[in-house]
């Protein structure tokens, strides 16, 4: 048998000891094997140690077309991105790439990665196997997946929260003056490769890509997906400070009005930083950050790279990441890089950026301080893969630099990693000024702009010297004949323009000609029923020689209430002189509300009709709070009767998750965010059909965090159709225990307007809503320890407090006044829960409908005998009467799974997950529990956090009260 994780690190281990510092000529085995994995070949630590490995496949002919993509100036950003895309993911396997899986599948130990940015596979196996390996044809390199190092600064000192002037180190560069000309970075987009970035910190939270976007398409991290970016180290949030930072007060970022994205690939709290295939996975994420190949904004214009492969680890001028960096230039998206911080010697800049294929191939920076002097610490070229070439490329600031960093607090720090983002800023402005010039255009201007330092002409410690802003734009390819370009918009209120909303519309507008004062604004709609202009003409006022206006006189709009939320209105501006005579046009979309951040599904029972969705809101159809085209909730036929329903889940009324309205009555976005989105089935065993998902509380202005798995049932036959049932478990996915947790449902229904009334059925657990005549419908507690609350709308719809949602779920009394007639709310609480690392708590209720009381009551009736729920027995019949592990559920799955089972009594107990081998793939419990039932979630991934391949794995519950095995199915 094959040795697992702890051989897997020894050898790993064994692999970075020996790298470092090695000479050539140790390197006497296979040309296509990295001279490290030749020592170990020779000197393996036993027969069948496991190594990980990168390997490269040989693939020319999609790397010709690439290049040809990148050299070709005459398309769009956007048409060049999905060029390149599908270039990459449609590649066919070729004969020998076939050849190669084969081997994989044969001799793989574990989980093999495959990557489409460039022919690369990173996998495990015994290192007898290698030279085999090698030997395949289509082979070009394997390497051993070492990890890496970030470019830590050199010095960091505290700094004051705020500065009353722009810094100097933007004055040196001359970035103001792109400023006065309108240019900030607006509408471009900056990713960073880094320790993470703080998303709360005030100078840079407004500005994160999250706040309007999925979470997956602005935060990589292999090790906490699901919360929002954070830094533990800083760097991260320091460096992007550089780039885009600033507050009303404060100007210290070269692009502020940019927004940032970010792959948290070092120092995220694993054992060893981030490794060579982790590296490429972000790559390739921030080629189609929201794995949509048909939009393209959402991919970044520039990648910061504050890591590097130190001098010595690998052969000199490795081209490990070359392709990869080549195909992600081809898309468009510049890649700067920090020199290093190994100086003042020669050939110290790190690997990939002392590449020198090309003048502007791999673009690196090194620091000066404000007195334009080279920082000792600097890396100093000339390249390792020519001596005849210069490095590094450029010089910016690095020495003191204040900026963001972790805690909402500012540093001054020094290094390459602080020079390097004053030139991916300058990048963001190049790409406002022409968001289609490419990547050479931009470099070479870069280049061309700089200003000589130290010794006369390139040299290797100043490169081409420091870039003067003012110079960028005239070595720009001028952009496209558009005259006039839309900058930003301004919506009066709280900046949504929310159907049935009558708003105040301002157009921020650039015009490149340069030569007019003042033009004449005539807004239109192109579609008719959608939008009411009620004041559609403006002045836009641009002065003496201003390039940029603002129609300090609103457009007046409405939209019309039957608008669904997302959808985009087109509009058109036509512009005119004050003769009257047409200048230009633009279009632009107006987004209606807020888009939907997941899916809806419709469930029917014959009696209900009721939606629900992967992101905790509930009903969603016209006229209610939240217009998505659902289907609301409907008895008998009804018109909707639901106005609102959500969940609140917090230990805290700070770490507080909810997906019901907000402070002042109106639709808030919900805190929770899909992280598996519906799926439905009909369940062979039960008949009905069961509809599930799973959230995470990641859009939440501060995380529990929680994941929550959400699974509704309903059923079709006459004496069950007068329900739905709503399961959850509240899975804790983190590293610490989770201790007063509390849970709750709130449901605004609106049956008669301001004449109902609510009552409490104690001995069902029913809380229940009507009026005088027509439907009426509840909620049922199906899980112990509820308590029921009702709550009045008064004149119309209030508003919650976080601290009210928080008390409304806390509470432990129930507070149901019957004698109160009007618009009611009613809810249904849970907890205080403590639930341990791994382990999950399970909450039910039943929402029920129908035209009298004793229908309400039949449902009740027939959702608790689903649950299994006993009447007049005492509470020991909950005890289970034996230990037991159940056969998970689903069964096969992807990706996740829920493994149950039974404790007759208190006891310490472990649960782990193994693979075929008999290898220990997870451990999911191990530690006291308490007697009852336990529902733990497996997401198909190692201790190390890694998903698992497809196949049979076995989990194994043992302790004092016994041990039992069985089998399950992961099929991807």
């Amino acid at each position: 048998m094959k040795t697992g994780t702890s051989r897997l690190a020894i050898v790993a281990s064994s692999i970075l000891a020996i790298t470092v510092g090695l000479t050539h000529s140790l390197a006497a085995g296979s040309p296509k094997l990295a001279p490290a994995l030749n020592v170990v070949i020779d000197n393996p630590t036993s027969p069948d140690s496991i190594v990980t490995v990168v390997i490269f496949l040989e693939s020319e002919s999609r790397s010709n077309a690439l290049s040809a993509i990148a050299a070709s100036p005459n398309q769009t950003r956007a048409t060049r991105i999905k060029t390149v895309i599908s270039s990459l993911s449609s590649a066919s396997p070729s004969s020998s790439d076939s050849r190669v899986m084969h081997f994989l599948d044969i001799n793989a130990v574990g989980q093999t990665r495959r990557f489409w940015i460039a022919p690369a596979i990173e996998t495990s196996l015994p290192v007898a196997k290698l030279a085999d390996l090698a030997a395949l044809p289509g082979i070009r390199l394997v390497i051993p997946n070492v990890t890496l190092d970030f470019d830590a600064p050199v010095d960091i000192k505290a700094a004051p929260a705020i500065s009353t002037s722009v810094s100097s180190e933007l004055t040196l560069l001359k970035v103001p003056e792109l400023w006065r000309l309108g240019i900030r970075g607006n509408g471009r987009l900056v990713c960073s490769f880094d320790t993470g970035v703080e998303s709360t910190h005030p100078a840079l939270a407004s500005k994160w890509r999250g706040t309007h976007a999925d979470l997956r398409a602005s935060w990589f991290s292999k090790v906490a997906p699901d919360t929002i970016p954070y830094d533990k180290a800083g760097h991260g949030t320091h460096t992007m400070g550089i780039m885009v930072g600033s507050t009303a007060s404060d100007s210290f970022g070269v692009a502020p009005g940019a927004e940032w994205i970010t792959a948290g690939v070092i120092d995220q709290g694993r054992p060893l930083n981030v490794t060579i295939g982790d590296i490429i996975e972000a790559f390739q994420w921030a080629l189609n950050p929201d794995g949509d190949t048909a939009t393209t904004d959402d991919v970044p214009d520039v990648i910061l790279n504050s890591w590097g492969i130190p001098t010595g680890l690998f052969e000199p001028c490795d081209e490990t990441f070359a392709q990869v960096i080549d195909n992600v230039e081809a898309a468009g998206i510049v890649t700067i890089f920090a020199c290093g911080n190994e100086g003042p010697n020669p050939k110290t800049v790190r690997s990939p950026a002392d590449r020198s294929s090309s003048p502007v191939n791999s673009f690196s920076v090194g620091a000066i301080d404000i007195s334009k002097v080279v920082a000792t610490f600097s890396s100093r070229g000339p390249s390792s893969c020519d001596s005849t070439q210069l490095k590094p490329e450029l010089v910016a600031p690095g020495v003191a630099i204040r900026s963001s960093t972790r805690g909402g607090t500012y540093a001054y720090m020094s290094g390459t990693s602080m020079a390097a983002p004053f030139i991916a800023g300058l990048v963001l402005l190049c790409r406002e000024y022409n968001p289609d010039a490419t990547v050479d255009q931009i470099k070479y201007a870069l280049l061309q702009a700089a200003d000589d330092l130290g010794p006369a002409g390139d040299d290797n410690a100043y490169g081409h010297g420091l870039v003067d802003a003012t110079r960028l734009l005239a070595l720009l390819p001028q952009p496209g004949q558009t005259r006039f370009t839309l900058l930003g918009r301004l919506i009066s209120g709280d900046g949504v323009a929310s159907p049935g909303e009558a708003i105040e519309l301002q157009l921020m507008v650039a015009e490149t000609a340069g030569n007019v004062s003042k033009v004449n604004g005539t807004l239109g709609v192109q579609s008719t029923g959608q939008i009411t202009i009620t004041k559609g003409t403006a002045q836009f006022l641009f002065g003496s020689g201003g390039s940029t206006a603002l129609n300090t006189d609103p457009f007046r709009l409405t939209l019309d209430s039957s608008l669904v939320n997302g959808a985009s209105i087109p509009m058109i501006v036509t512009f005119a002189d004050s003769n009257g005579v047409l200048l230009d046009s633009l279009t632009f979309d107006l987004t209606a509300g807020f888009p939907a951040p997941g899916h809806v599904a419709p469930l029917t029972t014959g009696t209900v009709d009721f939606s629900v969705s992967d992101f905790a809101q509930y009903g969603l159809a016209p006229g209610s709070i939240y217009n998505l085209e659902g289907q609301g909730f409907r008895v008998n036929g009804s018109a909707n009767l639901l106005y609102e329903a959500g969940i609140i889940v917090g230990r805290n009324s700070l770490q507080l998750a909810g997906s019901v309205r907000d402070s002042l009555g109106c639709y808030g976005p919900s805190a929770f965010a899909p992280v598996e989105s519906l799926t439905q089935y009909i369940d062979p065993v039960d008949g009905g059909v069961h509809t599930s998902c799973q959230f995470a509380d990641s859009r939440a202005k501060i995380a529990i965090p929680i994941t929550v798995s959400q699974e509704s049932m309903h059923y079709g036959t006459a004496d069950e159709s007068g329900y739905v049932i709503l399961k959850y478990h509240l899975v804790n996915r983190t590293l610490q225990t989770m201790t007063e947790m509390h849970f709750g449902f709130l449901a605004d229904f609106d049956i008669s307007g301001q004449s109902d009334q609510v009552q409490l059925n104690s001995s069902l657990g029913m809380i229940y809503q009507y009026s005088d005549i027509g439907p009426m419908v509840g909620i049922v507690a199906l899980s112990e320890g509820a308590t029921f609350t009702a709550l009045s709308n008064s004149a119309g719809k209030v508003g919650l407090k976080s601290q009210e949602k928080y008390d409304l779920i806390a509470s432990a009394v129930n507070s149901v006044d019957a004698s109160v007639i009007g618009d009611r709310m009613i809810a249904v609480s849970f907890g205080p829960y403590t639930i341990p690392v791994g382990d999950s708590v399970e909450i039910a209720i039943a929402l029920v409908g129908g035209m009298a009381v004793n229908e309400l009551v039949t449902a009740a009736v027939r959702a608790e005998q689903r649950m299994g729920i006993p009447t007049a027995v005492d509470d020991d019949a909950n005890v289970p009467e034996s230990f037991s592990l159940h056969q998970n559920y689903p069964n096969p799955f992807n990706p996740s799974t829920t493994i149950s089972f039974a404790l007759p009594k208190a006891s310490d107990i472990r649960l782990e997950v193994f693979n075929l081998l008999g290898e220990r793939v997870r451990t999911l419990v191990s530690g006291s529990l308490a007697a009852g039932e336990h529902h733990i979630v497996w997401m198909g991934e190692n201790d190390g956090g890694q998903s698992v391949a497809s196949g049979v794995y076995f989990y194994r519950l043992t302790g004092a009260l016994g041990e039992q095995t069985r089998k399950m199915m992961l099929v991807k």
